[in-house]
Protein backbone atom coordinates (compact mmCIF):
# COMPACT_ATOMS: atom_id res chain seq x y z
CA UNK A 1 0.00 0.00 0.00
CA UNK A 2 1.25 3.64 -0.42
CA UNK A 3 1.92 5.77 2.75
CA UNK A 4 -0.73 8.29 3.50
CA UNK A 5 -2.69 9.57 6.08
CA UNK A 6 -6.42 11.28 5.94
CA UNK A 7 -7.74 14.29 7.66
CA UNK A 8 -11.66 15.66 7.37
CA UNK A 9 -11.65 19.33 8.53
CA UNK A 10 -14.70 20.99 8.94
CA UNK A 11 -16.13 24.40 8.26
CA UNK A 12 -19.39 26.62 8.39
CA UNK A 13 -19.69 26.76 5.07
CA UNK A 14 -17.28 26.08 1.80
CA UNK A 15 -15.46 29.74 1.86
CA UNK A 16 -13.30 28.90 -0.41
CA UNK A 17 -15.83 28.53 -2.92
CA UNK A 18 -16.79 32.79 -2.60
CA UNK A 19 -13.30 33.04 -3.09
CA UNK A 20 -13.24 31.42 -6.36
CA UNK A 21 -11.48 28.69 -4.96
CA UNK A 22 -11.71 25.00 -5.57
CA UNK A 23 -10.47 23.26 -2.87
CA UNK A 24 -8.23 21.50 -4.88
CA UNK A 25 -4.38 21.79 -3.90
CA UNK A 26 -1.56 20.19 -4.54
CA UNK A 27 1.66 21.20 -2.02
CA UNK A 28 5.59 19.85 -2.34
CA UNK A 29 5.70 20.74 2.21
CA UNK A 30 4.48 18.33 4.58
CA UNK A 31 2.51 16.64 5.82
CA UNK A 32 -0.44 18.21 3.78
CA UNK A 33 0.09 17.21 -0.21
CA UNK A 34 -2.61 17.44 -1.57
CA UNK A 35 -6.63 18.76 -0.51
CA UNK A 36 -10.60 17.82 -1.78
CA UNK A 37 -13.85 19.64 -1.48
CA UNK A 38 -15.95 17.33 -0.59
CA UNK A 39 -18.55 20.01 1.22
CA UNK A 40 -22.04 18.75 0.14
CA UNK A 41 -23.61 22.12 -0.78
CA UNK A 42 -22.84 25.55 -0.90
CA UNK A 43 -24.81 26.47 1.91
CA UNK A 44 -22.47 23.92 4.26
CA UNK A 45 -20.90 22.17 5.80
CA UNK A 46 -17.84 23.18 4.15
CA UNK A 47 -15.39 20.34 4.44
CA UNK A 48 -11.39 19.79 3.06
CA UNK A 49 -10.17 16.03 2.63
CA UNK A 50 -7.09 16.36 3.20
CA UNK A 51 -4.03 13.70 2.37
CA UNK A 52 -0.72 13.37 4.83
CA UNK A 53 2.55 12.26 3.72
CA UNK A 54 2.49 9.27 6.83
CA UNK A 55 6.32 9.19 7.42
CA UNK A 56 6.18 12.87 8.74
CA UNK A 57 2.53 13.13 10.09
CA UNK A 58 2.39 9.61 11.84
CA UNK A 59 4.82 9.90 14.72
CA UNK A 60 2.55 12.98 16.27
CA UNK A 61 0.26 12.89 18.61
CA UNK A 62 -3.60 13.97 17.80
CA UNK A 63 -2.95 18.02 18.58
CA UNK A 64 0.15 18.42 16.98
CA UNK A 65 -1.30 16.38 13.79
CA UNK A 66 -4.37 18.96 13.84
CA UNK A 67 -1.98 22.13 14.79
CA UNK A 68 0.21 21.11 11.25
CA UNK A 69 -2.84 20.63 9.12
CA UNK A 70 -4.20 23.80 9.85
CA UNK A 71 -1.47 26.13 9.64
CA UNK A 72 -0.90 24.74 6.57
CA UNK A 73 -4.61 25.06 5.59
CA UNK A 74 -3.66 28.37 6.94
CA UNK A 75 -1.45 29.12 4.10
CA UNK A 76 -3.15 27.42 1.01
CA UNK A 77 -6.95 28.66 1.82
CA UNK A 78 -6.17 32.09 4.15
CA UNK A 79 -7.03 32.80 7.85
CA UNK A 80 -10.28 31.46 7.66
CA UNK A 81 -8.87 27.65 7.35
CA UNK A 82 -7.64 28.40 10.52
CA UNK A 83 -11.37 27.85 12.44
CA UNK A 84 -12.92 24.65 11.87
CA UNK A 85 -15.71 24.06 13.63
CA UNK A 86 -14.72 19.92 13.35
CA UNK A 87 -11.65 18.18 12.71
CA UNK A 88 -10.35 14.55 12.63
CA UNK A 89 -8.17 12.60 11.12
CA UNK A 90 -6.66 8.63 11.30
CA UNK A 91 -3.13 7.13 10.64
CA UNK A 92 -3.79 4.42 8.11
CA UNK A 93 -0.16 3.49 8.65
CA UNK A 94 -1.02 2.13 12.23
CA UNK A 95 -3.69 0.05 11.12
CA UNK A 96 -2.33 -3.82 11.64
CA UNK A 97 -4.67 -4.58 8.30
CA UNK A 98 -4.86 -2.22 6.38
CA UNK A 99 -1.60 -0.16 6.58
CA UNK A 100 -0.90 2.65 4.61
CA UNK A 101 -3.21 3.66 1.14
CA UNK A 102 -5.44 4.42 -0.65
CA UNK A 103 -4.56 1.65 -2.97
CA UNK A 104 -1.89 -0.86 -3.56
CA UNK A 105 1.28 0.37 -5.13
CA UNK A 106 2.12 -1.81 -7.94
CA UNK A 107 5.16 -2.52 -10.20
CA UNK A 108 5.04 -1.25 -13.38
CA UNK A 109 3.54 -3.88 -15.33
CA UNK A 110 2.00 -5.52 -13.22
CA UNK A 111 -2.00 -4.99 -14.29
CA UNK A 112 -0.93 -6.23 -17.50
CA UNK A 113 0.93 -9.14 -16.59
CA UNK A 114 -1.49 -10.19 -13.65
CA UNK A 115 -4.51 -8.03 -13.98
CA UNK A 116 -6.35 -10.87 -15.08
CA UNK A 117 -6.24 -12.96 -11.92
CA UNK A 118 -8.08 -10.39 -10.05
CA UNK A 119 -10.82 -9.79 -12.42
CA UNK A 120 -11.20 -13.50 -13.72
CA UNK A 121 -13.95 -15.30 -11.57
CA UNK A 122 -12.75 -19.15 -10.26
CA UNK A 123 -15.37 -21.31 -9.72
CA UNK A 124 -18.19 -19.48 -8.31
CA UNK A 125 -15.48 -16.78 -6.54
CA UNK A 126 -15.95 -13.40 -8.28
CA UNK A 127 -13.86 -10.36 -7.35
CA UNK A 128 -15.14 -7.05 -7.02
CA UNK A 129 -13.49 -4.25 -5.07
CA UNK A 130 -11.55 -0.80 -5.86
CA UNK A 131 -7.90 -2.77 -7.14
CA UNK A 132 -10.37 -4.32 -9.93
CA UNK A 133 -11.53 -1.24 -11.10
CA UNK A 134 -9.97 -0.43 -14.62
CA UNK A 135 -11.03 2.83 -14.13
CA UNK A 136 -11.04 4.92 -10.87
CA UNK A 137 -8.76 1.99 -9.50
CA UNK A 138 -7.78 3.03 -5.78
CA UNK A 139 -11.04 4.81 -4.74
CA UNK A 140 -14.54 4.05 -4.04
CA UNK A 141 -15.98 4.71 -6.78
CA UNK A 142 -14.03 2.08 -7.98
CA UNK A 143 -15.51 -0.30 -5.59
CA UNK A 144 -18.89 0.70 -6.35
CA UNK A 145 -18.72 0.72 -9.89
CA UNK A 146 -16.38 -3.17 -9.68
CA UNK A 147 -19.40 -4.32 -6.85
CA UNK A 148 -21.91 -3.36 -9.74
CA UNK A 149 -20.84 -4.93 -12.76
CA UNK A 150 -19.68 -8.58 -10.51
CA UNK A 151 -22.98 -7.96 -9.46
CA UNK A 152 -24.58 -8.07 -12.85
CA UNK A 153 -21.80 -11.07 -13.98
CA UNK A 154 -23.08 -13.36 -10.85
CA UNK A 155 -27.17 -12.30 -11.95
CA UNK A 156 -26.50 -13.54 -15.37
CA UNK A 157 -24.89 -16.44 -14.25
CA UNK A 158 -27.78 -17.33 -12.13
CA UNK A 159 -29.68 -16.27 -15.42
CA UNK A 160 -31.62 -13.61 -13.12
CA UNK A 161 -32.56 -10.17 -14.36
CA UNK A 162 -30.22 -7.93 -13.06
CA UNK A 163 -31.32 -3.95 -11.71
Amino acid sequence: MGALSKAFVAYDKPFWRSEGLSGEAVTDTAPVFITFDVSPSDDGPGILMVFCTARVYDGFGPDVRRKLVLDQLVDLYGPQAGSPIDYIDHCWGTEPFAPGGPHPAAPPFATVSYGDALTTPHGRIHWAGTETAGEWVGTMNGAILTGLQTADQIAQRLGVASA
